[in-house]
Order: structure tokens, then C-alpha cells, then sequence
């Protein structure tokens, strides 16, 4: 696979302090991406405001403003960042709700590390093409 720029930014947002803490260090850090955090979707989007950022890993099941709201915010802002979902809530019907929200990919928890990597891997590179044709 080639190689993606380290300097990739990626937001994870989600309720669970060490969901957020294992994301961050374990894996998104030891592959070089820069990370920011967020306990839900209203934090999410007050950091948008102020740092772009270039995917998004977020949970659905979240207080104050759960994943879907958070999804459907983004939507109204025309923010069309790609976004993996994990989720203790997963099954193909939760598939099928994040669809119209324009997420191809949602893991259940516990995830796999390496399938979220070349995930996201995937995603970015997608973005890095669709940016240069842009």
C-alpha cells in the first residue's frame, strides 16, 4: 500500500475515555497520524470549528449529542470528511441507518486493530486522490 502523509489529522469522538485513550495511543499514534478527542458530538463539532481535520472515527451511542445527530450536523454543514463508525450498538441495520450519512465503514467493539488501520489507510488515500483531482 502507499505510503499515506503522517501529518494526517484524525478526530475520534466517543463517550468512553479509554475507547478514546486506546484509539489514540495504540493505534492512530503508532502509525503517525496527529489525533484529537472529543466525548461527543457537540465537543466534535467545536473542534471542527476551530481544526479541519481528515476522518473521522466516532461512536453512535454517545450523551449530549449521540453519532447519528453528530452525522447528520456534519451533513447540514456540507463537512464531507470520511468517518468510520465503531460501535457496541452494530448490526446491519445500524449499517443500513449510517448509509444516507455517506459512512461506508462501521466496526462492532471490540475491533480489529489491523482492519481499522487498513481502513482507515484506505479512506485516506481515497481522500488524497479525490482532493488532487479536485
Amino acid at each position: 500500500m502507499a505510503p499515506i502523509n503522517v501529518s494526517k489529522h484524525i478526530l475520534i469522538v466517543d463517550d468512553e475515555s479509554e475507547i478514546r485513550e486506546i484509539l489514540s495511543k495504540v493505534i492512530l499514534s503508532l502509525e503517525g497520524f496527529h489525533v484529537s478527542l472529543a466525548g461527543n458530538g457537540e465537543e466534535a463539532l467545536d473542534l471542527l470549528k476551530k481544526h479541519p481535520v481528515d476522518l473521522i472515527i466516532t461512536d453512535i451511542a454517545m450523551p449530549k449529542m449521540n453519532g447519528f445527530e453528530f452525522l447528520r450536523r456534519l451533513k447540514v454543514l456540507g463537512l464531507h470528511i470520511p468517518i468510520v463508525v465503531i460501535t457496541g450498538q452494530g448490526d446491519q441495520g445500524v449499517s443500513h441507518l449510517l448509509g444516507p450519512y455517506g459512512v461506508k465503514y462501521f466496526l462492532n467493539k471490540p475491533w480489529n486493530n489491523n482492519e481499522l488501520i487498513s481502513i482507515i489507510k484506505n479512506l485516506l488515500l481515497l481522500k488524497i486522490k479525490k482532493d488532487s483531482a479536485s
